[in-house]
């Protein structure tokens, strides 16, 4: 991931997807860009800014990298294996989640911070924090020159190739 993130000028954040929201016979390209990085994250630390707030920081630094006109990189071809929020105690569950009104203080915090772009929404009965994307989708990433006339098969790739999802063979995958 940081190879591959390393190939362009103007990307703040990086990281891999989660293992749920990436389902094994979901046909996934092998990365999104211009959308969140939670949890499991490459920071560029030529960032202008740093971690804020109690609440949703991940989504927050996200949102503030794209509004600086940089990209972002949400790997499908690696995922992490975190546990779901709220699955397990440990962490801030005593301290931040265990005193709040259904997690209602989360998504008013983002929302007060991005108001552009954040709505509150209830599920699962609980509050959440929606992020319209949208106005990101036209960041491009940029290639870093040295890497502009070379060939792939020059750039380690460590043995993986980029093929359309028509051609791949899932019956190779012990699904």
């Amino acid at each position: 991931m940081e190879d591959f993130t390393d190939r362009f000028s103007n990307v703040g954040l990086s990281g891999p997807n989660y293992f749920g929201f990436c389902k094994k016979y979901d046909k996934l390209p092998p990365f999104y860009s211009n959308t969140r990085i939670y949890s499991c994250i490459l920071v560029n630390n030529n960032l202008p800014f740093r971690w804020r707030g109690l609440f949703n920081e991940d989504t927050d630094i996200s949102l503030r990298t794209l509004k600086n006109n940089m990209c972002t990189i949400l790997f499908n071809a690696f995922l992490c294996d975190k546990a779901t929020t709220l699955r397990m105690s440990g962490g801030n569950t005593d301290e931040i989640y265990k005193n709040t009104h259904h997690r209602l203080e989360f998504a008013q915090s983002l929302q007060n911070q991005h108001p552009d772009v954040v709505k509150i929404t209830k599920k699962f009965n609980r509050f959440h924090h929606h992020v319209n994307y949208k106005p990101f989708k036209n960041i491009k990433l940029l290639l870093k020159p040295q890497f502009s006339n070379v060939h792939y098969n020059k750039i380690n790739n460590y043995n993986m190739s980029l093929k359309h999802s028509s051609q791949i063979n899932l019956s190779h995958y012990n699904l």
